[in-house]
């Protein structure tokens, strides 16, 4: 969310990973504006909730050539506590992390199959409404008052998205989405596509010694390639990162294998 930073006296983007970084202490009342006049009262008005079912847990699991024998499976991660409208398992290989960890491990296994649970719960159930208090932001924990007002928005929920409009002939209003406020977890943005090349690249190994008859390996194996399609300048033997062969093979009881 974007704040003033006292010191510097400039507006500054903050980001927080827990709940300790929403803003809290907003109550609003369930109110549908009517009329020319609303008292200037701000309110919230068209509540909607949708639910659906998501997973129970979530295992996950990678593979480290440099240690290769190590464990990197983790224990199925569930951060409801036992939730029971919750089912199923969700599984995922190769979040590329080297460790298995525990879950307050940065980048661990553990780590991130508590992260991937969170996003899950995140979908469980999603809250939207109207409202024309200029104080709803994301990241804002508000309650709605109101004995018609369903009971998820008496309890408090999380503000996670808003769109502003205002007009001439409309006064200021917005719709927002949010979900159920938790102690347990916190909300989790959706996960950026990452980028994939598709299809064959042609490359050239490359070295750090110009003119070299040996491409320059380092102790894992490994190597750097310059993909002819690279039209920018690089220090000799730093094209690429790292990067391993693969060697295809086949036999005659267990067929063709591309690793």
């Amino acid at each position: 969310r974007f704040a003033t930073d006292a010191r510097l006296k400039i507006e500054v983007v903050e980001f927080y990973d827990d709940q300790s970084g929403y803003e809290r202490g907003l109550t609003l009342p369930l109110r549908h504006p009517s009329g020319l006049f609303d008292g200037e009262t701000e309110a919230v008005w068209g509540l909607n909730t949708a639910y659906s079912v998501v997973e129970k847990s979530v295992t996950t699991r990678d593979y480290n050539y440099r240690t290769a024998t190590a464990e990197m499976m983790t224990e199925q991660h569930d951060a409801t506590g036992g939730d029971n409208t919750t089912y199923g398992e969700a599984y995922h290989y190769a979040d590329n992390f080297l460790q298995k960890g525990d879950k307050e491990a940065a980048e661990s296994g553990a780590f991130y199959a508590r992260i991937r649970h969170e996003r899950y719960l995140n979908e469980q159930a999603i809250l939207k409404g109207q409202s024309t208090s200029s104080l709803l932001m994301p990241g804002l924990e508000i309650r709605v008052q109101g004995d018609d007002a369903p009971a998820v928005f008496r309890k408090g929920v999380l503000i996670t998205g808003v769109t502003a409009s205002a007009a001439r002939d409309r006064s200021y209003e917005l719709t927002f989405t949010a979900i159920p406020y938790s102690e347990r977890y916190g909300y989790r943005p959706a996960l950026i596509p990452r980028p994939v090349m598709a299809g064959t690249l042609p490359a050239r190994v490359t070295s750090t010694v110009k003119n070299d008859i040996y491409a320059h390996i380092d102790k894992d194996g490994r190597y750097r390639v310059n993909l002819d399609f690279d039209r920018d300048t690089w220090k000799p033997g730093y094209e690429s990162l790292w990067v391993r062969q693969s060697r295809p093979y086949a036999g005659d009881t267990y067929g063709l294998h591309l690793p």
